[in-house]
């Protein structure tokens, strides 16, 4: 569903020196890239610096859930971002 009213502000990030990872399922890599570009986006508008977002394409959505496992047992990320289409 669209949204139809205008989208809240960014909350600011209370530390900005952490580092932030996204899964992206590669099968339907059009739509995939525009969530990655969308979560970049809003994490940049909460103070999040570009050189501290990682992703990590995957072949596609059945291979999320053990990445984002696998990276976030690393604990090199605050936060692990699973992005993917199912049609």
């Amino acid at each position: 569903m669209a949204r139809t009213e205008p989208r809240p502000p960014a909350p600011a990030l209370s530390q900005t020196d952490v580092r932030v990872a996204a899964a992206v399922a590669g099968f339907h890599r059009g739509l995939s890239t525009r969530l990655l570009d969308g979560a970049r986006s809003r994490l940049a508008e909460c103070g999040l610096d570009p050189e501290r977002f990682d992703d990590y394409w995957v072949p596609g959505s059945f291979e999320l859930p053990l990445t984002v496992r696998a990276l976030a047992e690393t604990g090199r990320y605050a936060a692990v971002i699973a992005l993917g289409v199912v049609i």
